[in-house]
């Protein structure tokens, strides 16, 4: 008969291989020190597109360590998770780093839309992207915090072993199910706010890039046009040239026939 340890080892054993992709998801996101450290203190003057890039590092950089980390901790106590609190934490740091992730992602979309596909438009300014960067922090906090709430350390029960043991998950209730629900109409709205100016600004691309290749064949035209023009003209210059030179050869030829004609009738007589 199987108990709770038997079950989390045999647990532990089957997610190795998830475990060995967690690390490596630590060892790639650390390569955002790297941004953090060329935007923070390399770079002097960030321009306009590169505002919000240095944040989604850090961003990036934090959910890249803490996610992991705590997918770690559910791995190696799959079935013996008894520690509420940390549960609680790492579902809020966790929500918290990825929805700022998301967010800022967003915003770099929307700004990247208005500069290109809006050129006459509205503009974000220093002191709206200021704005924007608080109210992502604002409502990753808020909707990652409620995660306290929906979250922590449960009872659960297999059948089939007929043992019990406690999982890091979602609780039971009403407000579990609101809460999951506006997190999947957020990503609904997420995904729409990624794809729309992202597929706006590929479109946009497509014709400057089609206008482009067209105005330079209609440049290449002109040019070949232009140089045939001036071929033509020299051509009709130097037609009447050469035909004096063709007219003064064959009076000259003339003259020297004739003149051989009189030297062999002299000599004759």
């Amino acid at each position: 008969m199987y108990d709770v340890e038997d079950w989390n080892n045999y647990l532990i054993r089957a997610f190795i291989p998830l475990d060995i992709l967690l690390i490596l998801f630590i060892i790639i996101g650390v390569k955002n020190v790297l941004v953090i450290y060329v935007y923070g203190f390399k770079m002097k003057n960030i321009n306009d597109g590169q505002y919000f890039i240095p944040y989604l590092a850090v961003a990036d950089l934090l959910g890249s360590v803490i996610c992991p980390l705590f997918g770690l901790s559910i791995t190696l106590m799959p079935m013996t998770y008894e520690y509420d609190a940390l549960c609680k934490l790492g579902w809020v740091f966790g929500s918290v780093t990825t929805l700022m992730s998301i967010f800022l992602l967003v915003t770099i979309a929307i700004q990247r839309y208005l500069k290109i596909c809006r050129r006459k438009g509205p503009r974000m300014t220093l002191r709206w992207k200021k704005i924007l960067m608080m109210c992502a922090l604002l409502f990753s906090a808020v909707i990652g915090g409620t995660s306290v709430f929906t979250k922590g350390s449960i009872p659960f029960h297999h059948l089939n072993r007929n043992v019990t043991g406690q999982i890091c998950g979602t609780k039971a209730g009403t407000l579990s199910v609101v809460y999951d629900g506006v997190l999947g109409v957020g990503a609904i709205i997420c995904c729409g706010l990624l794809i729309v100016p992202y597929c706006l600004i590929a479109r946009k691309t497509h014709k400057y890039l089609i206008k482009e290749t067209q105005c330079e064949l209609q440049k290449q035209t002109e040019t070949r046009n232009k140089i045939t023009e001036n071929q033509t003209k020299e051509h009709s210059i130097s037609t009447p040239e050469q035909s004096d030179l063709e007219v003064k050869a064959s009076k000259l030829k003339t003259h020297e026939n004739q003149t051989i004609r009189c030297f062999h009738f002299n000599t004759r007589h």
